[in-house]
């Protein structure tokens, strides 16, 4: 791999970190009048609406569960008279399966470590009455894939946010800004570590244009690097969609076999700046 003269300060390989900048106001005061205090009550987020709200948009099938002769499908999830709300749809056949959700429940969460992603179980009711299940699953700690199973139509397929009508096409190769290796994480527990020998760990994610890789450095309690190891497998056909400014996602595929090719590896990443080596 070349280096280059620029390296990139990079959030959100893996996860995209979300800044919040506080708004601090300022209160005046006058001696003149008096107004009562006004109370604001702060509402609290629906945990139904936050699972929801970020898959709410037209988005198409991944090329790699496409069937019947490749016909593209849709999945839109939409909030109508108080209830979520799921349709698959394609251009062919018009909507495919559609349903309102009844119930939520998650099966499983987050966990960096082991990489398990968050899972749901939707209790859906179709437009005649008909109830079904439906399993929702990220394919990614950002959020940006997702996938849908279910024995209602025999539907399985995986969905990208980034896949929308508006996002454009997918490019091959990683622009080459992103074309270097990044330190993913800070020091973290290796919980994986039974000897006490590598307590810390450190990620890292790189990607040459052609794929991207991603590995495990080991430390000791003095910090010390004393292991290394690879964080992935190998992966090809790496394309790149730029989804906002200094915004891109990066996707490949395990291999070239349909099973291989049914779940993507997905990274978000944002660009803050560059700085000199």
């Amino acid at each position: 791999m070349k280096r280059h003269k620029y390296g990139y300060l990079v959030a959100g390989v893996a996860v995209l970190g979300l800044f919040l900048a506080g708004c601090h106001s300022t209160q005046s005061s006058s001696s003149a009048t008096s107004q009562p205090k006004a109370t604001h009550t702060a509402k609290k987020a629906n945990p139904v609406d936050q699972v929801f709200k970020p898959l709410s948009q037209k988005v198409s099938e991944d090329a790699g569960t496409l069937t019947n002769g490749g016909e593209e499908t849709y999945s839109q999830f939409y909030k109508k008279a108080g209830y979520w709300h799921w349709r698959l749809s394609s251009k062919a056949r018009g909507t495919i399966a559609a349903g309102k959700i009844l119930a939520v429940k998650q099966t499983s969460k987050t966990d960096n470590h082991s990489y398990s992603m968050p899972g749901y179980t939707l209790s859906m009711q179709s437009q005649s009455g008909e109830k079904y299940q439906l399993k929702l699953k990220y394919l990614d700690f950002s959020g940006i894939g997702y996938s849908v199973k279910t024995s209602y139509e025999n539907i399985n397929g995986n969905y990208l946010t980034c896949d929308t009508a508006t996002n454009g096409d997918w490019v091959t190769g990683a622009p080459t800004k992103l074309k270097a290796q990044w330190l993913e994480t800070n020091f973290e527990k290796n919980v994986d570590d039974s000897t006490n020998k590598e307590p810390l760990l450190k990620r890292t994610f790189a990607t040459d244009g052609t794929q991207m890789n991603s590995s495990l450095l080991m430390y000791d309690n003095q910090h010390k690097l004393v292991n290394s190891g690879s964080g992935g497998g190998v992966n090809q056909d790496l394309k790149y969609k730029q989804i906002g400014q200094q915004t891109y996602v990066l996707k490949s595929y395990s291999g070239a076999t349909q099973a291989a090719r049914e779940t993507p590896n997905l990274v978000k990443i944002q660009v803050l700046g560059e700085k000199k080596d």
